[in-house]
This record gives C-alpha cells, structure tokens and sequence, in this order.
C-alpha cells in the first residue's frame, strides 16, 4: 500500500493518500480497541 505514495510525484496526490492511510490507521485501532474488550 505505501509504494503508491512512492510511484505518484504530484504533490496533491501524495497529500490525500497520506491522509488516506492515516484514516485508514484510525479506523484499524478503533477496531482492535473495540475487539479486545
């Protein structure tokens, strides 16, 4: 998954699959908090 972040050189595109990843990293945690309770 991060090697898009490498293949794309605009740097817009590099920002919202930045903050895409991060989102997806947000919604993981919140999934394993959720399942270890």
């Amino acid at each position: 998954m991060d090697m898009i972040i490498f293949i794309i050189d605009n740097d817009n595109h590099y920002q919202l699959i930045a903050l895409f990843l991060f989102e997806a990293q947000q919604s993981f945690s919140l999934d394993v908090r959720s399942a270890s309770e």
